[in-house]
Formats: C-alpha cells, structure tokens, sequence
C-alpha cells in the first residue's frame, strides 16, 4: 500500500539520524535551541517537509499564534499546527477562528486540529473545520491521539467526519494508546489516503532501557538533551533499535521483522 510519511521525533544529539528523512515534526517551543532550530532550518532550505507543533501536548499550553507564527516564518516551516486545547472542542474553535481570521492567504499553510470531550464532539469540531477551509486556507487536518477511550483506531473518526471527501492531508499526532500498529490499520482502513504521523517513543521507550512494544509508555517525558549530552544511561544502540520497530510497526503492522 502507499507508504505513510513518517516523523521520527528524536533527542537533540541524535538529529542527524533523520537528516535524509523528506518528512519531520518540530517543536515550536524548542526552535530557539540552535542546534535544533538549525536542523529544521536546514531541512525546510533543502525541500522538505516541516511540520512545526504548537507544543500544547509536552507544555500543556500552544505559545500565542503570533510568537507560533513568527517562529514558523523564520524557520521557514512547510506547515504549522494552529493553537488547540486537548478535548476542548469549543475552546479549540475559537482559538483557530481568532488566529485566522487575521492571517488568511499568508504563509505557511495551516493544519487544523479537532478536539472533543466525545466522538460526537470532535465528529462535529472536525466538520466546522473542514467548512472553514477554503476561507481559512486550511490545509490539513491533524487527528489527535486524545481520542484514546472513544474509539479503537482513529481510521473510525476520520471515516466519520468525512475527512477523506474533504480534499484535506490528514495526519495522524501521535499513537493512539501508545501502539504505532495503530497507525497502520488506520491507514489501511483509510484507503491508504493518509499523509502522514509522528511520535518520539523510540526516544522515550530508550530513556528507561525498554523495548518498543515489548514493555507499556514509561512514566517518564522525553529528554530532548537540549544541552547536547548523552545521559551514561542512554542506549544508542537500543535507540537505533527502537527506531526501526516504531517505524515498522507504522509501515507494515507489526514490530519485529
């Protein structure tokens, strides 16, 4: 089937792994890092494809639209996810209808994000926004992994908005209840109509010496090392493993080869 684009989210030191990767995820609030914002830098002067996140999932809070947009200007990102509150589905609206209302027609292209307390909420989030595009210039729709608890895979939500009619690129935030096969039945049920996903697992799974898909999330946030040391206690090695059964288990449903 049409393979998925795959961001791999990974520490500051381990950047350059994913340097011939076409597809990436950055952080907004981590880009005034050098090391890191020169990465994503370098990769969106080269042709890729940037993603920048809000960051409202690793700090609780999306930075202001204008300080997200200013930093998506100078790093030149492909793409920006616009502010959302998680589960919020009221709250999210309003944040995006007061960030584009002030910015239609202006780079970078946005991508959209419904949220919901229910399946019927996020359904309904999900269908203003797509109403919203072409005046907006909306241009993908990201599937948040909050919809833990209302369905099995998110191939089910997407079916039911109607996003594959909307003519949007839909990407896949994150795993949904941490099992990037997930992903891949997703995918598949979408008629392989799916842009693409991101995660930092490999990372995070390695932060506590475990396997991807052999031991549940770690009670643990990732360590980006954003002063550029390697904790003695990080596996490289298992970090070069992880990396391979999270990108297996996306591109082919399964973890071992």
């Amino acid at each position: 089937m049409p393979a998925l684009r795959v961001a791999t989210i990974l520490p500051v030191p381990f950047l350059s792994w994913e340097h011939n990767a076409s597809y990436h995820m950055c952080l907004a609030h981590l880009m005034h890092v050098p090391e890191y914002g020169q990465f994503f830098l370098n990769q969106a002067q080269n042709g890729r494809f940037v993603l920048m996140d809000n960051g409202v999932v690793e700090t609780g809070q999306p930075l202001p639209f204008e300080e997200l947009l200013c930093i998506a200007r100078a790093f030149n990102v492909t793409q920006m996810t616009l502010p959302d509150k998680i589960r919020d589905s009221v709250a999210t609206l309003h944040l995006h209808r007061r960030a584009l209302d002030e910015t239609k027609g202006r780079h970078p292209s946005f991508m959209a994000i419904p949220q919901g307390k229910t399946l019927g909420e996020w359904v309904d989030c999900a269908k203003t926004m797509v109403e919203w595009a072409d005046e907006w210039d909306i241009r993908a729709i990201g599937v948040t992994k909050f919809l833990e608890g209302m369905v099995t895979q998110r191939s089910e939500a997407i079916l039911k908005a109607g996003l594959l009619e909307s003519g949007l690129d839909i990407h896949l935030l994150g795993t949904l209840a941490n099992d990037p096969r997930e992903i891949y039945r997703s995918h598949k049920a979408c008629g392989c109509r799916l842009r693409g996903t991101d995660s930092g697992m490999a990372s995070i799974w390695t932060q506590k010496g475990l396997v991807v898909g052999h031991a549940p999330r770690p009670k643990v946030e990732m360590n980006f090392m954003l002063n550029g040391l390697v904790p003695e206690s990080f596996d490289e090695t298992l970090l070069r493993e992880n990396v391979v059964r999270w990108k297996r288990a996306v591109s082919e449903g399964r973890y071992d080869g």
